[in-house]
């Protein structure tokens, strides 16, 4: 006994310990977890609402350029001064070699190498509007590539030249104050007749040539088209090729002049700014985002719309990861020479899913290194984009402190594991001698015949323990008081299974006089071949008050009943004896269900001082004619099923149960079978 109630001890100990350890780092690693997660949704938060800032900034800088006076003048100045200057130069000799030279040295040499078609053709200029302003600015512009928008003006006081001394100023102080990679003045037709600094694209066709299948010119289109002024369409990233394949966004907006549209003016917005935003300029650890944690932007085409932390701050060990992930490792080559994931790398995670379906969460899943990552994501509310955000960090970090908490855990379960062992055995020592007397106290105890009283003896036995003030002499007194106890309610048990006994064989009598009362053979009526009738009862006790019954008034008239006594056992046995007689006997003189139920509930409810009822169907039917005469006394409703299987519910009630109040009167229906 002493070494089972130390082991008893011991293991209560220890599960109790091991529970309380195990539910103290479970809820420290949840609120570990709401606090990573808390953390970053509200940095998520703050980025998210800088980039929508942003958007919103941007969208009102070009909506305020669009309906300014000296734009809209400056694009039809611009406009009139290209087509001048296209007349103009298509006198003098414009040297095609030279396009394809510059095209070659100065462009292509610039592309990507991973840029395959290499043929310099399908960018070189085709119209006379092109070739005239690009020969002007960018072949015999002698600023370099890059710094083309040092140029003031072409020589000659054409209008195109003094147009563009007089706005281009302007126009490049606004784009380098505000951060934006280029603007852009297109007149209808979709020709690009100015942008500030001078790429390939000047003078190019959006509804042609190789830009017309662009984001850019997408946004153009919607641009032209709408006749709402002040109306500002957003593009998403794509590779533009006119910027080297660098990923390039575009904003347009339409320009009215005196109620009527002239052209769109564009603003090339910068990835750098974006990039800022969400990289917090490489300073991720002062924003609480430690030293795996992230916010990056997805679009719908689940590719990366800022740079990744971890090409930035450790590129080869970037590039092992994404190389070995199979939806990755295509886009390594472009990444690596392009040094960048913007528009490059798929982000299809759990949490890009659904932040693009338009929900907001937070959740623990890989990311697109296939790392755990605690990740905080939600959808952007930009004007035409689908961008989600996400804000992450590694499982790892977020829950390396939980290893500290387990180690700490477990030296604290140790030791209380050890305490408890030394006063398990000092406490099972002091137990162990009254109970094994106790013990043997209960073996005798199992052994005695209640019925000779011998119960006084074996309680002399555990008198010393009795008198102990403690738990263990509580327990031997209740011992004494159970054998004493025990030995009356053996006497008291002998004499109620005697009278049960008794009770169950008179029960049972009556249960097969009850059943006797009711017509059980089936078929009932053989001789009668214009009638049959079966029923069936199951009792809920041995006897009670449902009962059935069915009888022949004469030899046309049939009746029968069906109905339930209130109440359970031989009250409703002896109250159905007696409805089921009346219902017989009143039946004899009179073929109307009503009258019939009217005596009846005259004779029942005469001295009922115990209140007791009879809920009762009741109908006759003439057999020479097949009309059913009935009366629903608070009955269910019956049922009568038509020959072609349909099942009418005659739910009339004709009056209240039987038997409840005296003078009660009853109707009756009628209907023929």
């Amino acid at each position: 006994l002493k070494l089972k109630l130390t082991i008893i001890f011991i293991g209560i100990a220890a599960l109790a310990v091991t529970i309380t350890a195990l539910a103290t780092f479970q809820r420290s690693q949840q609120a570990l977890e709401t606090e990573a997660f808390r953390k970053l949704t509200a940095i998520r938060e703050l980025k998210a609402n800088q980039i929508e800032d942003f958007f919103r900034h941007t969208e009102g800088q070009l909506r305020l350029l669009s309906e300014n006076e000296s734009v809209a003048s400056a694009l039809l100045q611009f406009q009139k001064g290209a087509e001048e200057l296209a007349r103009a130069m298509s006198a003098e000799k414009i040297i095609r070699e030279d396009f394809r030279t510059y095209y070659e040295n100065e462009f292509m040499s610039r592309m990507p190498s991973s840029e395959t078609n290499r043929d310099v053709d399908r960018f070189l200029p085709n119209t006379q509007v092109a070739m005239s302003l690009q020969q002007a600015y960018i072949i015999d512009n002698p600023y370099d590539a890059g710094s083309k928008d040092d140029f003031l003006s072409a020589s000659g006081l054409n209008l195109y030249g003094r147009t563009h001394k007089k706005y281009h100023p302007f126009f490049k102080d606004f784009v380098k104050e505000f951060g934006f990679y280029d603007l852009f003045l297109i007149d209808l037709q979709g020709t690009i007749v100015y942008t500030v600094f001078k790429e390939i694209d000047l003078g190019a066709s959006l509804l042609s040539g190789p830009y017309k299948n662009t984001k850019f010119a997408d946004v153009f289109r919607k641009a032209a088209q709408t006749m709402t002024p002040k109306k500002v369409f957003f593009s998403d990233f794509e590779p533009y090729a006119p910027s080297y394949n660098a990923p390039a966004a575009f904003v347009a907006s339409p320009v009215f002049m005196n109620d009527q549209k002239i052209g769109v003016i564009a603003l090339q917005f910068p990835i750098d700014h974006i990039n800022e935003i969400m990289t917090d300029g490489n300073n991720w650890k002062n924003v609480g985002l430690g030293d795996s944690g992230e916010t990056y932007l997805v679009g719908p085409d689940f590719r990366l719309r800022n740079q990744s932390r971890f090409l930035i701050e450790a590129p080869e060990d970037f590039f092992l990861q994404i190389e070995s992930i199979e939806s990755t490792k295509a886009s390594v080559e472009s990444i690596r020479e392009q040094n960048t994931t913007i528009g490059l790398l798929p982000v299809k995670t759990k949490g890009t899913e659904a932040a693009l379906k338009g929900k907001t969460g937070t959740e623990v899943f890989p990311d697109y290194r296939d790392t755990p990552v605690l990740s905080s994501y939600r959808p952007l509310n930009l004007r035409d984009l689908r961008w989600v955000i996400m804000s992450e960090i590694d499982a790892s970090e977020a829950f390396s402190p939980i290893s500290q908490l387990r180690q700490t855990a477990f030296i604290i379960a140790l030791a209380i594991l050890f305490a408890v062992v030394i006063i398990a055995i000092i406490t099972a020592r002091s137990i162990a001698k009254p109970l094994l007397t106790l013990d043997d106290f209960t073996k005798d105890l199992a052994d005695v015949d209640f019925r000779k009283a011998e119960t006084e003896k074996l309680i002399e036995k555990i008198q010393s323990i009795m008198s102990r003030g403690d738990e263990v002499g509580d327990l031997a007194r209740a011992f004494a008081d159970l054998s004493t106890n025990l030995e009356s309610s053996v006497c008291n048990l002998i004499d109620v299974e005697t009278e049960k006994e008794r009770m169950s064989s008179e029960l049972s009598i009556a249960a097969n006089i009850q059943r006797s009362m009711l017509p059980l053979t089936f078929p009932r009526f053989p001789e009668h071949k214009d009638i049959d009738v079966w029923a069936k009862l199951r009792p809920a006790r041995e006897v009670g008050g449902d009962f059935y019954d069915f009888f022949f008034i004469d030899e046309t008239h049939f009746a029968f009943a069906i109905a339930d006594v209130s109440g359970k056992g031989a009250p409703a046995a002896l109250l159905m004896a007696v409805t089921k007689t009346l219902l017989k006997a009143n039946a004899q003189d009179v073929l109307s269900t009503s009258i019939i139920l009217e005596r009846i509930n005259k004779e029942l409810s005469e001295n009922n001082d115990e209140c007791m009822f009879v809920t009762l169907f009741f109908g006759i039917i003439d057999l020479t004619t097949g009309m059913l005469t009935y009366t629903n006394a608070g009955h269910n409703p019956a049922h009568l099923l038509d020959i072609d299987g349909k099942v009418n519910i005659l739910s009339e009630v004709h009056g209240p149960m039987v038997g409840a109040m005296p003078g009660m009167k009853y109707e009756q229906e009628q209907l023929r079978l």
